[in-house]
């Protein structure tokens, strides 16, 4: 690929994408509701939350494949509303990949230069674009081979191509390693990175947050399609009555709140105790659950729990070593009511 200017200013990045007052609606149901958003160029940005929590909604709305419902994104000095049409131009410096990517039959060359044919460019140029487009994806080499040879992170990396093939000034890649192999995961975040480094603004979305916090330069948080400043790991939707959440999976959790109704909760996982037997505490929470894997972070140790929906612990290495916690083991996880933030 062609090398990119690198857009800083100064040595500060500009503003590329703001966001004020956007709602979108599907069937008079808000699904997003984000007051103001602005996003850097040359970045690359994590919009990270549970699933349904509206990032797709959100990379949709900022790849202008929909429009908003309410509120405005400008990009670029230009401003896009409800009614507004966007300019080819602009549809043309923004690509993305959606998780549920598509690939025609035939060969990987054909694909990856779908949108260099459409755009009439030269086949001698074509030629050498998906060339350089499969190389910065790991695939140098795969011009022919076909589609329905390839591994799920090989499809992937092929619908990436497709995209970087086109060099558009923003790159939005929808949960990009999702329900693939741990090596291509890898691969797709060095691409990702790659990218970035290059100049180009990568917008990534995905539910793990500690992707997410190794990989970006700038976290968005969503939960019910709303921006929060809370860690997306341990939000759960729930039904609050009398200071008791019930979680779909039928888990009660006290609460101190005088909010009831339909809502979200939020614990952090540094909240969460972990023991081999049941706390006699002035904790109002106690939950049994088996270890589904454990995952070292910097200084950290993050447990992950299955207690009929997945919870987060984050102890110290040595409470791990101690209590020789290891997957399988069953466990207590305990937390006060007071640590438990009602979204």
């Amino acid at each position: 690929m062609h090398k990119r200017a690198a857009p800083f200013s100064g040595g500060k990045n500009i503003e590329i994408y703001r966001l004020r007052g956007v709602q979108k609606s599907y069937q008079d149901e808000m699904v997003l509701d984000v007051e103001s958003l602005s996003l850097e160029s040359g970045l690359l940005h994590t919009i990270v939350g549970p699933n349904g929590s509206g990032k797709t909604t959100l990379m949709k709305l900022t790849s202008f494949l929909e429009r908003p419902t309410k509120g405005t994104i400008e990009f670029k000095g230009g401003l896009f509303g409800p009614d507004a049409t966007v300019p080819q131009k602009v549809r043309r410096s923004v690509s993305m990949v959606i998780q549920d990517h598509y690939l025609f039959d035939g060969s990987v060359g054909m694909n990856v230069s779908y949108g260099l044919r459409v755009r009439r460019h030269d086949p001698s140029f074509i030629k050498r674009s998906v060339s350089s487009a499969l190389d910065e994806v790991g695939l140098g080499g795969f011009e022919h081979r076909r589609t329905d040879t390839l591994s799920g992170g090989e499809s992937k990396r092929v619908a990436i191509a497709r995209s970087v093939v086109l060099e558009p000034e923003v790159l939005l890649l929808d949960e990009p390693t999702a329900n693939i192999d741990k090596i291509s995961s890898e691969m797709i975040e060095q691409i990702a990175l790659r990218l970035k480094s290059e100049g180009m603004t990568v917008i990534m979305s995905t539910h793990d947050f500690h992707q997410a916090y190794r990989l970006s330069d700038n976290m968005v948080s969503l939960v019910a399609g709303k921006m929060v400043d809370v860690s997306p790991e341990n939000v759960f939707p729930c039904s609050i009555l009398n200071n008791v959440a019930t979680l779909k999976c039928g888990i009660n959790i006290s609460v101190a709140t005088l909010k009831e109704g339909k809502g979200h909760i939020a614990i952090d996982p540094q909240d969460v105790l972990l023991s081999l037997e049941e706390l006699e505490s002035s904790a109002r929470n106690c939950i049994p659950g088996t270890i589904k894997r454990i995952s070292l972070e910097d200084s950290l140790v993050n447990v992950y729990l299955d207690v009929g929906t997945e919870l987060v612990s984050s102890i110290t290495r040595g409470s791990l070593e101690e209590l020789r916690l290891s997957p399988g083991l069953k466990v207590y996880a305990t937390f006060k009511a007071t640590s438990v933030r009602v979204l």
